[in-house]
């Protein structure tokens, strides 16, 4: 699965057309346990998938959020003046 995320991303980033060939499986035999590991190889994925991620999906929010946070704490500080003023 991880393989096929990354071919499908990197063809995108690259402009690439991807195109689905079908093909014939054979049931796995019931011999063997599962190898995969469901927490693990989904959170390797997910991390995956977010290093290649767009532009927007973390710096136009982080931006927005960057921008806000110096809005607080400037109006923090100009309420914090103003305290210090009525106190002398």
């Amino acid at each position: 699965m991880e393989f096929a995320s990354e071919m499908v991303v990197k063809a995108s980033a690259f402009g690439l057309r991807v195109t689905e060939i079908p093909t014939t499986l054979t049931p796995d035999r019931g011999d063997r346990a599962p190898h995969l590991r469901t927490w693990r190889d989904g959170w390797r994925h997910l991390r995956f998938l977010l290093l290649y991620s767009p532009r927007w999906l973390f710096l136009y929010p982080g931006m927005v959020l960057f921008g806000l946070g110096i809005s607080a704490e400037r109006g923090a500080d100009a309420g914090a003046a103003e305290d210090r003023e009525h106190c002398v």
